[in-house]
């Protein structure tokens, strides 16, 4: 498997891209096998493993979703491994009650994407320019299948407008990484049952929960958060991931305001935070992804000159519906 990962033919199209130690690949799989959320399968032909699938089955408003990773070795492309894999990951996500089954590809992987459309997969969105791998740009494809039907569904919402609250002070609101001293804050927030609408978060959260989801952020690791903060009130948080080379884009991961209290500066003032560490850092694309029904996210990243990328369709699950989730990309 360490060979397979490390050949430049299948590398160029995977997520780790740089090669791996066996070390390190063992130590992977160790920890995958640990997880509920995460299933894999191993294709032998012959007794040689000849390919790989992974299903991460997400959590909270979004547990109906699972994503797919596969990969199969050079020697045996065009042998129908990949399909075997194929339907054999099918079969197991419909076990573990997955309605729709998603996947990131890149431009330019016409095996692996014809592959994909022959078993139902459909582009839902794409991000040009995400990596840059051997002296190319390559984009990237979000593609889905459906194996269940997504309805009720909000795919939609009356064209409104919210009128932006006028701040006197905004020197009063302070958008800053988090510390120790925020951990009860951040727990009421991550409480607020109508604030955490906006993401995959579903309360109650026990104060563990939200100490070790802190403890998780590491910048070593690309793993960041701000907060914003109105005396020592935590009025909102935007969490992100910050990749490193060859892919040199960010991804929001959890974007979160208090509705209560200013929630379109607060949402302003975490993007264009975010805006400015993107350019101060030299990472060239932001990408977000939001439920449709957020509208005063979505109004903060348009003011802010994100722009939609596509549709992922009945994305999350929120209040008895499926709600769409609208991509986002700033470049």
């Amino acid at each position: 498997m360490t060979e397979a990962v490390n050949t430049p033919d299948v590398a160029q199209y995977l997520l780790t891209v740089y090669p791996l130690t066996e070390h390190e690949v063992r130590k992977q799989l160790e920890e995958t096998v640990k997880k509920d959320y995460e299933k894999c399968v191993v294709a032998e032909v012959d007794g040689d493993p000849a390919g790989y699938v992974g299903l991460h089955l997400e959590q909270g408003r979004t547990r109906h979703i699972g994503w797919l990773g596969i990969w199969v070795r050079r020697q045996y492309w065009g042998q129908g491994v990949g399909t075997a894999l194929m339907e054999k990951f099918i079969h197991m996500a419909k076990a573990h009650g997955c309605r729709k089954l998603m996947l990131d590809a890149f431009e330019g992987n016409e095996r692996a994407l014809k592959l994909y459309r022959k078993i139902g997969f459909k582009i839902e969105s794409k991000v040009v320019k995400r990596s840059y791998i051997d002296g190319k740009w390559r984009s990237g494809i979000v593609m889905s299948l459906e194996l269940a039907s997504l309805e009720p569904r909000i795919d939609s919402l009356p064209k409104q407008k919210i009128a932006p609250k006028v701040e006197k002070e905004l020197s009063e609101f302070k958008v800053r990484q988090l510390m120790n001293m925020d951990l009860d804050e951040l727990n009421k927030l991550q409480n607020c049952v109508e604030s955490t609408k906006s993401s995959t978060r579903i309360p109650p959260v026990s104060k563990e929960k939200t100490k070790e989801w802190y403890e998780s952020l590491n910048t070593q690791l690309g793993k960041f958060c701000f907060g914003c903060f109105k005396s020592k009130r935590m009025l909102g948080y935007l969490q992100f991931n910050a990749a490193p080379p060859p892919f040199i884009f960010i991804d929001v991961r959890e974007f979160i305001v208090d509705i209560k209290e200013s929630p379109v500066t607060v949402a302003n003032l975490l993007v264009k935070a975010l805006v400015d560490f993107k350019k101060r850092y030299i990472y060239r694309q932001i990408t977000c992804e939001i439920p449709i029904t957020s509208t005063i996210l979505a109004q903060a990243l348009e003011q802010n000159g994100f722009i939609k990328t596509g549709t992922w369709k009945g994305y999350y699950f929120i209040d008895g519906y499926y709600v769409d989730a609208v991509s986002y990309l700033h470049s």
